[in-house]
């Protein structure tokens, strides 16, 4: 042991100071490679391949395959042990083709809430609860019974829903709608339809009341000429075969174009008739005739079928007749 002048040391070693112990420096330990997961591959044997014979190191670094969680962007379908991959998941069809015979017909669009939770399935089975005894179970501020509702038309769906207090309306399931198409957007509509139009001269749509035909009535037309065609040609035949007499009648009622030679009502030749007519049936009269009848029926004589005292002027009657007038003059001529 040292005097009292001597050093005095601490409990690690450091001499302590006049005025106190002296501060102490602290140095941390560097860390060296984890070679915990490296070993020493074996020396190959090289004598076989007639080399000297040498040791080799080699360092390979040996990886685990450490079981931790499955990665949430994938999976694979390969199992821990290096077996064959099995599959997971499997999708069969049933094989059966859904046919539909009503062309779509029934398809329904079924985006919105079911019909058992809407707001009118609530609604209604609030209204309903109404008239029930009170059980005395609480069901909510909206299912409080109103002992009024038999004298207040307000609180049937039909009216409730006009205010919007049910909440959202059901929509409509079928995805069927009911358009008007116009085939002639060129035609002014309000003046076609009454006959006056707000614009006036400056419409930039044709003032036209003009009645025109549709498609399918020109193709209806177009059948029944064709029939009439092949009645004319049958008949045409028959007359050929011999029936003479027959057809000598029939040319007499109704020459090849389908016009008759006279009235139909009074079978005066057109030649001593005024002003022939002809009505939407198809059938010729003289202006006399027709305006007669019309005073009783506002029928056809010859189909019976309303033409509501329409006449319009027979153009092919009068055509035809100039043309036989031309004709008789040029046979006296000669």
């Amino acid at each position: 042991m040292d005097g009292a002048g001597g050093d005095e040391r601490g409990p690690d070693g450091n001499e302590k100071g006049e005025k106190g112990e002296q501060p102490v420096c602290t140095f941390f330990k560097k860390r060296g490679a984890n070679r915990a997961n490296v070993r020493k591959r074996a020396a190959s044997n090289d004598a076989e391949d007639g080399g000297t014979a040498q040791d080799t190191t080699v360092v390979q670094k040996v990886t685990h395959n450490r079981p931790g969680k499955e990665s949430a962007l994938g999976f694979t379908t390969k199992d821990a042990g290096g077996e064959k991959g099995v599959e997971k998941f499997a999708f069969a069809a049933s094989r059966q083709l859904q046919e539909r015979d009503d062309g779509g017909a029934t398809r329904t669009l079924d985006i919105g809430t079911e019909d058992d939770r809407d707001a009118r399935a609530l609604r209604e089975k609030m209204l309903a609860q109404g008239g029930e005894q009170d059980d005395g179970v609480y069901r909510g501020m909206a299912a409080y019974t109103d002992w009024k509702k038999g004298f207040r038309r307000e609180n049937t769906y039909s009216n409730v829903k006009k205010s919007g207090m049910a909440g959202p309306l059901r929509p409509s399931k079928h995805m069927r709608m009911t358009v008007q198409i116009d085939y002639k957007p060129d035609v002014c509509k309000d003046y076609k339809e009454t006959g006056y139009c707000a614009w006036g001269d400056a419409c930039k749509f044709l003032h036209d009341r003009g009645d025109y035909k549709q498609g399918w009535q020109l193709d209806q037309e177009w059948e029944a000429e064709q029939k009439r065609k092949e009645e004319l040609r049958r008949r045409q035949a028959e007359r050929g075969l011999g029936s003479d007499d027959e057809g000598s009648d029939e040319e007499s009622e109704e020459d090849e174009d389908g016009v008759p030679f006279a009235c139909l009502a009074c079978r005066k030749p057109w030649a001593e008739v005024y002003n022939p007519v002809v009505t939407k049936c198809k059938h010729y009269f003289c202006e006399r005739c027709a305006l007669a009848h019309s005073e009783k029926s506002k029928r056809c004589p010859m189909c019976d079928q309303p033409h509501h005292g329409v006449f319009n002027v027979a153009h092919d009657v009068i055509k035809k007749e100039k043309a036989r007038k031309q004709k008789e003059a040029a046979a006296a001529a000669k």
